[in-house]
């Protein structure tokens, strides 16, 4: 019999509400995660000719969750299983503990804009941030604002 994950399970139904706190985001679950991220978050444009999205990967533990364990766990699964892959949109980590449902994010392809031009910023070492509205406002708004760039510089 396969042992259940309740902690993933979990860590899953948090991301999903926590994204969902804004009514202009769809979420939807990976099917195929060897090369995917664990969720697709699409940013709903007034122009649906343009897609607009960015991945997540979730993990959760068990204990109370303070930065430093976010940035030491998310830091780990980088270097465990995510460094060197490649994304070509934004991808964040989000790091929920079980005792509180709080949680902690970081960029691993963070949205850059440059003199105009969007670029993805990889990161090997995690720096959480405490995950809440206002922390996910800004993720979505340099998401969307990085595809702003992304289709000015394509759309010439």
């Amino acid at each position: 019999m396969e042992k259940y994950d309740w902690v993933a399970e979990r860590s899953r139904a948090l991301a999903i509400v926590y994204l969902t706190r804004r009514d202009d985001v769809t979420v939807k679950p990976q099917t195929d995660q060897e090369w995917g991220t664990d969720l697709v978050v699409f940013v709903n444009h007034r122009d649906t000719r343009e897609e607009r999205k960015f991945g997540v990967f979730y993990y959760g533990t068990k204990s109370l969750l303070t930065e430093a364990d976010a940035n030491k766990t998310l830091t780990g699964k980088i270097k465990r299983g995510l460094r060197g892959r490649k994304f070509p949109y934004p991808v964040c980590l989000f790091d929920f503990s079980m005792v509180t449902n709080e949680a902690f994010y970081a960029w691993l392809a963070e949205p850059k804009i440059e003199d105009g031009w969007a670029r993805l910023q990889s990161h090997l070492v995690a720096k959480s941030s405490k995950l809440d509205r206002e922390s996910l406002d800004r993720i979505v708004d340099s998401v969307d604002a990085w595809y702003d760039a992304f289709y000015a510089t394509i759309n010439v």
